[in-house]
């Protein structure tokens, strides 16, 4: 026999083991998928990304800040169903929230073409698991 025969002779399976419960099989699946669907770095960027433009939204819904408010808009806009857009799943206002987070974060902070792709990545991720 050659090394790489005997090897895989030896191993043995398990047999007669009992099957691990649905609930651990489920834990274990959405542990691999939190730990291997994404690389850590990216995982934590769209995280960041995420909670940025959630704490945005959450200025412009309350109107705490002068000239940052909906009422501002002059538009016929449904707040509560507004101040929900960038949930977990997405409703007719996501879009119109993430485009003003992406236009205050370009346009307004300066910041580069790069955090507008990173940031609708990371919506687009977000809102394909839900």
């Amino acid at each position: 026999m050659t090394a790489s025969s005997t090897s895989v002779a030896t191993k043995k399976k398990k047999r007669g083991v009992e099957p691990a419960s649905f609930e651990d099989l489920q834990n274990v699946r959405n542990a691999g998928k939190k730990d291997f669907l994404m690389a850590k770095g990216t995982t934590s960027k769209y995280n960041s990304s995420v909670t940025a433009a959630r704490s945005f939204l959450k200025v412009v819904c309350d109107g705490k800040k002068a000239g940052v408010s909906l009422d501002a808009v002059g538009m016929d806009i449904d707040k509560s169903l507004y101040a929900s857009a960038l949930n977990d799943m997405p409703n007719r206002y996501s879009s119109d929230a993430l485009e003003m987070f992406i236009t205050q974060k370009c346009f307004a902070e300066g910041c580069k073409e790069s955090t507008a792709t990173g940031t609708h990545a990371a919506f687009a991720k977000l809102w394909d698991q839900s």
